[in-house]
C-alpha cells in the first residue's frame, strides 16, 4: 500500500522514557540528538520516499541522503603510487597480497625487517613508501550512507534557504548526496536522521493487519503502548518466561534474567533490556536492580541522586541520567552534560577533564560532600563505560563469512548490514540475491569457542549498525589485529577482559588453529605409539614380538588379527557395496561393532562398503559431524592497544550459550550485546496475551528451525490456541491459522523434500481444482503424466516437469498431511497409505525404512513425524508405564524434562523415559593419576525438550550398545544436578544405575 499522506496531530499522550530536557538545544552549548526513525522493514523505502514528497515543495530539494567516505588504505596506495612510477602491476599485486589492507605504515616498516619479500620491494622501489605516508586515511572514493537521511531547514535565520546554502552536494546517479559525511553533520548544526528498517516492526504490522482482518479490532502500536501499558495479565506472561517472539527477549539468558527480575511495569521491562549487558552485568549494577527490587538489597542514594535513580534503584542504567546527575550534583548545563556522556563514550580525555574540574567546582557550590562527589564521579565514568554498546569495527569480517566465493569479493560485517537492511545498496552492488537469503534464513554460521576451548559452528543471530564511535586495535605476538571499541569484551586466559583492561606483554587471547590432523589408524600392536582413546580403544591391543621361529627359515606364518584382516582385503572384500550395491565407487572395509580388532567369526563383524555407506555407518555410531567436532585454539600474547579512527562499528549477536565469535583474521572475541526496545517488546507480549492465534501465526513464519521446539513448547504452555499437524486441503507455504477454532496448521514447507516450488505446485493445483478428495485423487492430480485418465491440455503448467516426487509423498504421509481426508484415526494406519502410493507411485518400501517389529508402535510412527515435519508429540509416560519394569523403580519419581529448566526444581533423583537423538565418546585427563578417562554424552529428548545425560563409570559397560541406539527409546534411573554452564538441571548415571533401551 501506497503512503499518500500523513496527518499532524498533537498527542497530550506521555510516551514513557528518559527524557534529557533541553539538553540537545545548540544554545544550551548541546549537541544535536541521535535520531533513529524505525520502521516496518518491509516498508523503508516508502517512507523515503514520502518524506521526499513532504518537504521537497516549490521546487525546493531539502530531502538527500548523507554521504560517506572511502579513505586510501595501505593496499590502495601502494598501487595508485606503484601505477605513476610504471612497476609492474603483476609485481604490485603480488606484494600487496600478503598485506592487511588495515596495517598501518608503522606496521608495514616492522613487516619489512621480518620478511625477506618485503624488504627487497621497499629497497627496489624506496620512493613508493616514502610516497604513501600522505596519501594514507585521505578520502578516496565517495558512497552513499545506508540509512542516515538529511532534512535541510526552511528557513535560517528568517531568511529562505537552499539546501546548497547549508552544505556541498554532489549527484550520484539520480541521488542527490551530501559532501559531508553523515558522521560530521552534526558539526555544522543539521540533523541526521537514520531511517532503519527493523524486522520486528514488520512481524507486529503483520499481527495487527491479522488482528484487524479476522476479528475486526484496529489496534495501532501507539494505542497499545498508551491505553494499555500496565496490563498484569500480560506481565505475567513475561514473568513467567513466556517471551519467544517478543522483540529482544526471546533468548534463554535474557528470559532467565527476566524470571528473575519478575517485572511488573513498563519500567521495568525497559530496564531489563537496558541491564542485560556485559557492562551492568559484570559491574553487578543487574544484580543490584533486581535485588533491591526484590527486597534482598537495601540500595544507597548518594546525594542529590534520589530523584534521578529513585526509579532505577540507584543504578544508573540510561545515558540521560549521566547527564542529569551532571547537572544536578556538578552544577553542569544539561547541555554540558550530554556533552560530557559523548566525551566519556569516545574516550575525549581533554574535553573529559575539562567536564571533570567543571562537575567537583559545582559539587562543592552545591554543597556535596568531597567524598561523595568522588563516588558519584566514578559512578559516572563507570556507567558511561556500559551505557554505550559493545561494538566491532564495520570492516571486521566474520571467519566463514570471509572466504572468497562465487564472484571472487569478500563480504565484510558492515556489508553483510547493509545487505540485509538496504534494499537500494544491495541491488547497486549485486546483493539482492544474498540480501533474499539472508531474509529467509538468517545470517548464517560462524565460529564460537567452546567450554573445550575448541570452536565449534554457531549461528550468528542477529548485525546491528550502533552508529560511527572510537575504534581501538589489537595487536597480537602472531601478527594478526582486531579493531574494536574499548568497552568491547574479549576471552582471555584469565576470564574475561574489555579492550580497556588488556595489559600488553601480559594478557593472552585466543587464537584460530585450524584443524587438528590426529591419527586415526588402528594399531594391531605395541610398538611404537599406541592407539588414539578418541578413536580407538586399546584393550586388545597384541604385544609386538619378531615373527620368527627358532631353527627356523625366514619368517612364519601366523594366524593375528592383523594379518585376518590383510587376509579379508586379499581374498574376501566384495567388488561392491554390501550397503547400496554400487560398484563404481572406492570401496572400504568396515567394522561393524567399531572394534577394528576383531574380523568376528567367520568375518561376521567386516563389510565391504563405498565411501559414502561407510561414513554414514560411522555416523550411526557417533562419528561427529564437521564443525561439531570442533577447530583447535591456541593462545597468544597481547602487543598492543592502540587507537586506530572513528567508523562505523556494529553489534554482533551469537547463538547461546557460546556468545563469542571468530573474525576473519583468526582472533576470537565476545558476543555483542544491543539495548533492546523496552515498549516494543511490550506491545508484542500483549498481543501475545489477547491475540495469541494472530500472534504465533506471525512468529512461526519467522522462527528459525533450531529455535522451533522452545517455541512450540510455549504455545502448550501458555494456551489460547493449538498447533496442528500439517493438513493438506489446509496448510500452504506458510503456517495457516483458523481463527474460529484458535487452531494453527503445520506448514508444508516444513516438510522435508518439499521445497518452494513443490508447495507452490500443490497449493495452485488446490486452489485452482478444489480439495483433494482423498491420497489417491492428490496422487493422481499432481503426477497428471503418469496417469492417461488426465488430459494434457498443452498448457506450459502442465508441461512443466513436476516437482513433487514419491519421496515428498512418502514424507505426506508420515507427517499426517493425508489423515483428515483419508479419516486416519490411528497413526498406525499410515503404513497402509505407505503401502498404497508405494502402488501408485512404483517405489518399495524397505525393512530399513520401516523395521516389521516397529509398525504397530505408536512412538515409532511419532518419531517419524517429527523428523521429517518437526511438529508432533509422544506420550512417554503411557509408555514407561506400559512397559515392564522392576518394581525398584516406582520408589523414584518420573521426570519431565520442562521441568529441568527451573533452578529449585527439588527432585535429585528420579527415573526418565526419552529418546536418544546422538551418542558422543568423551575423555579427561585425571589431574591426580594423568590417565586418560573415559565417559559418554547422550542427547536425550522429550518432544520439544532435550537434555544431556552423562554416563561416567559404566560407560565401557554401555557404550558399544548406545552408539547403534540412536532413535531408540532409553529408561534409566538418573542423579539430577544444577550446572551453571548449562543454566539447567542435568542428568547424570551413577555406578550400577538403572538402564534399559527399548
Amino acid at each position: 500500500m501506497k503512503i499518500t499522506s500523513i496527518k499532524h496531530k498533537n498527542d497530550t499522550t506521555i510516551v514513557s522514557d528518559c527524557y534529557a530536557g533541553d539538553g540537545y538545544v545548540k544554545r544550551n552549548h548541546g549537541s544535536l540528538p541521535d535520531i533513529d526513525s524505525d520502521f516496518n522493514a518491509e516498508r523503508r523505502e516508502e517512507v523515503k520516499a514520502y518524506l521526499e514528497r513532504r518537504y521537497n515543495k516549490d521546487g525546493m530539494q531539502r530531502v538527500f541522503s548523507a554521504g560517506t567516505f572511502t579513505t586510501a588504505k595501505i593496499k590502495s596506495a601502494i598501487k595508485d603510487v606503484a601505477r605513476t612510477h610504471k612497476i609492474p602491476q603483476a609485481t604490485t599485486n603480488y606484494l600487496t597480497a600478503i598485506l592487511d589492507d588495515n596495517m598501518s605504515w608503522t606496521e608495514l616498516m616492522k613487516m619489512a625487517y621480518t620478511d625477506k619479500r618485503m624488504r627487497d620491494f621497499i629497497q627496489k622501489y624506496p620512493d613508493v613508501f616514502e610516497e604513501i605516508v600522505p596519501i594514507m586515511g585521505q578520502a578516496r572514493s565517495a558512497g552513499i550512507h545506508a540509512s542516515a537521511l538529511i532534512i535541510t531547514p526552511e528557513y535560517v535565520k528568517g531568511e529562505r534557504v537552499e539546501c546548497f546554502d547549508l552544505l556541498p552536494i554532489r549527484k550520484m546517479g539520480d541521488l542527490l548526496v551530501s559532501e559531508i559525511s553523515g558522521n560530521d553533520i552534526d558539526a555544522i548544526g543539521i540533523l541526521k536522521n537514520d531511517v532503519l528498517g527493523i524486522k520486528e516492526l514488520t512481524r507486529l504490522s503483520d499481527t495487527l493487519n491479522l488482528v484487524a482482518s479476522e476479528y475486526g479490532v484496529k489496534y495501532t502500536i501507539l494505542e497499545i503502548a498508551s491505553k494499555y501499558l500496565n496490563d498484569e495479565k500480560v506481565f505475567q506472561i513475561i514473568r513467567e518466561g513466556n517471551t519467544q517472539g517478543v522483540f529482544q527477549m526471546s533468548g534463554e539468558g535474557i528470559t532467565k534474567f527476566i524470571k528473575r527480575l519478575a517485572p511488573d511495569n513498563i519500567n521495568d521491562l525497559i530496564a531489563s533490556v537496558a541491564l542485560f549487558r556485559p557492562g551492568p552485568l559484570d559491574s553487578g549494577a543487574a544484580d543490584n536492580y533486581v535485588r533491591a527490587k526484590r527486597g534482598e538489597y537495601e540500595p544507597t542514594y548518594l546525594w542529590g541522586t534520589y530523584e534521578i535513580l529513585k526509579d532505577t534503584f540507584a543504578q544508573m542504567v540510561y545515558q540521560e541520567q549521566i547527564s542529569r546527575v551532571a547537572q544536578k550534583v556538578g552544577g553542569l548545563s544539561l547541555g554540558d552534560g550530554v556533552n560530557l556522556v559523548k566525551a566519556l563514550s569516545k574516550k575525549k580525555l581533554e574535553k573529559v577533564r575539562k567536564f571533570q574540574a567543571k562537575f567537583f567546582s559545582g559539587a562543592k557550590q552545591n554543597g556535596c560532600p568531597k567524598e561523595a562527589a568522588d563516588q558519584i564521579w566514578s559512578n559516572v565514568e563507570d556507567a558511561a563505560k556500559y551505557s554505550f554498546n559493545a561494538c566491532i569495527a564495520g570492516h571486521e569480517y566474520l571467519w566463514g563469512r570471509h572466504k572468497e566465493k562465487g564472484r571472487g569479493t569478500k563480504i565484510n560485517i558492515g556489508d553483510m548490514w547493509r545487505t540485509m537492511n538496504d534494499y537500494e545498496w544491495a541491488k547497486a552492488n549485486g546483493r539482492l540475491s544474498l540480501r533474499s537469503k539472508y531474509r529467509k534464513f538468517g545470517y548464517g554460521t560462524c565460529w564460537s569457542l567452546n567450554e573445550d576451548e575448541k570452536l565449534v559452528v554457531n549461528r550468528v543471530v542477529d548485525i546491528r549498525y550502533q552508529g560511527v564511535r572510537p575504534v581501538y586495535r589489537i595487536t597480537l605476538a602472531n601478527g594478526s589485529t582486531i579493531d574494536v571499541t574499548d568497552n568491547h569484551k574479549h576471552p582471555t586466559l584469565d576470564g574475561q577482559k574489555r579492550t580497556d583492561e588488556l595489559i600488553p606483554g601480559e594478557d593472552f587471547m585466543y587464537i584460530r588453529v585450524g584443524w587438528i590432523k590426529e591419527n586415526t589408524s588402528y594399531k594391531f600392536t605395541d610398538r611404537g605409539e599406541l592407539n588414539n582413546p578418541r578413536y580407538h580403544s586399546n584393550d586388545n591391543v597384541e604385544s609386538y614380538s619378531i615373527n620368527a621361529q627358532k631353527g627356523c627359515q625366514g619368517f612364519q606364518k601366523r594366524d593375528s588379527k592383523y594379518t585376518k584382516l590383510e587376509y579379508y582385503e586379499s581374498h574376501l572384500k566384495k567388488d561392491y557395496c554390501e550397503e547400496c550395491g554400487c560398484r563404481d565407487k572406492r570401496l572400504e572395509i568396515h567394522h561393524v561393532n567399531g572394534d577394528h580388532s576383531d574380523v568376528g567369526e567367520n568375518y561376521s563383524n567386516v563389510r565391504t562398503l563405498c565411501a559414502s555407506c561407510h561414513k554414514k555407518a560411522h555416523y550411526e555410531m557417533g562419528r561427529v559431524k564437521m564443525g561439531r567436532k570442533g577447530l583447535g585454539t591456541a593462545v597468544v600474547q597481547v602487543v598492543s592497544v592502540e587507537y586506530l579512527c572513528d567508523t562505523a562499528v556494529y553489534d554482533v549477536e551469537m547463538e547461546h550459550p557460546y556468545h563469542t565469535f571468530l573474525t576473519g583474521k583468526g582472533v576470537v572475541t565476545c558476543n555483542s550485546h544491543a539495548t533492546a526496545y523496552g515498549l516494543t517488546a511490550y506491545v508484542g507480549a500483549w498481543l501475545k496475551t489477547y491475540y495469541p492465534t494472530a500472534f504465533y501465526t506471525v512468529v512461526l513464519r519467522d522462527q528459525d528451525e533450531d529455535k522451533m521446539a522452545v517455541l512450540m513448547n510455549e504455545i502448550k504452555s501458555v494456551g489460547g490456541t493449538e498447533l496442528e499437524k500439517p493438513n493438506i486441503n489446509i496448510s500452504g507455504e506458510n503456517f495457516t491459522a483458523d481463527f474460529k477454532n484458535n487452531k494453527i496448521y503445520w506448514s508444508l514447507s516444513r516438510i522435508k523434500q518439499l521445497g518452494p516450488k513443490a508447495v507452490k505446485y500443490i497449493v495452485q493445483e488446490r486452489n485452482l481444482y478444489g480439495e483433494f478428495f482423498n491420497m489417491e485423487d492428490f496422487i493422481k492430480r499432481i503426477f497428471k503424466s503418469k496417469f492417461k485418465s488426465f488430459e494434457d491440455d498443452g498448457t506450459a503448467e502442465v508441461r512443466e516437469r513436476c516437482p513433487v516426487t514419491a519421496r515428498s509423498v512418502r514424507n505426506l504421509i508420515f507427517a499426517g498431511a493425508f489423515d483428515q481426508c483419508e479419516n486416519v484415526g490411528s497413526v498406525l494406519e499410515r503404513y497402509g497409505l505407505l503401502e498404497r502410493a508405494a502402488e501408485l507411485l512404483g517405489f518399495k518400501l524397505t525393512e530399513k525404512d520401516i523395521p516389521e517389529e516397529m509398525r504397530d508402535k505408536h512412538y515409532w510412527w511419532s518419531r517419524q513425524q517429527i523428523a521429517v515435519s518437526g511438529h508432533g508429540t509422544i506420550d512417554y509416560r503411557r509408555i514407561y508405564d506400559n512397559m515392564e519394569k522392576p518394581k525398584s523403580l516406582s520408589a523414584y519419581k518420573y521426570i519431565e524434562f520442562s521441568d529441568l529448566n527451573n533452578l529449585f526444581y527439588e527432585v535429585r533423583k528420579g527415573v526418565i523415559c526419552a529418546a536418544i537423538c546422538s551418542v558422543t565418546d568423551k575423555s579427561y585427563k585425571d589431574k591426580r593419576t594423568g590417565e586418560t578417562k573415559h565417559f559418554g554424552k547422550i542427547e536425550l529428548q522429550q518432544n520439544t525438550e532435550t537434555n544431556i545425560l552423562t554416563i561416567w563409570d559404566d560407560w565401557d559397560v554401555w557404550k558399544k550398545e548406545l552408539r547403534k541406539a540412536e532413535g531408540r527409546m532409553i529408561v534409566a534411573v538418573v542423579n539430577i544436578k544444577w550446572s551453571d554452564y548449562d543454566e539447567k538441571n542435568t542428568l547424570q548415571i551413577g555406578k550400577s544405575s538403572f538402564l534399559k533401551l527399548i
